[in-house]
């Protein structure tokens, strides 16, 4: 069962870099449809893998786990595997690969950028 604090955490990471994604997916539309596409198919695919990564890294800290490190690595290369898959089928299906890297990327950015506002914020 996810508790209340990682999931809050999810949603509020997910909210901010919808927006980020709103304001980006802009730019994209005017590139085209294809790169449309991408962009969108790359973000899917960032918010899927930020999900697994909080949902797994909760079920470490929350279980007495015997190999922790051993299941984060396991974890790990499970999802790496799965984007792999999924960003290489994606790529020979002809969708734009720097568009679907940006669109994978809008996560990461967006929380940085949060943290960063958040930092000016505070101090």
């Amino acid at each position: 069962m996810v508790d209340e604090f990682i999931f809050s955490f999810i949603l509020t990471k997910l909210k901010f870099s919808f927006y980020v994604f709103l304001l980006l997916i802009i730019l994209v539309f005017v590139l085209g449809n294809k790169m449309f596409l991408s962009y969108t198919l790359g973000y899917l695919i960032g918010v899927a893998n930020f999900i697994v990564l909080s949902l797994s890294t909760n079920y470490i800290i929350k279980k007495e786990i015997k190999y922790p490190k051993l299941t984060q690595f396991l974890f790990f290369t499970l999802r790496i595997f799965v984007v792999s898959l999924i960003l290489a089928e994606a790529v020979s299906k002809g969708h734009n690969v720097f568009t679907l890297f940006l669109g994978f990327m809008v996560l990461n950015i967006s929380i940085k950028l949060s943290a960063y506002l958040e930092c000016r914020r505070e101090g």
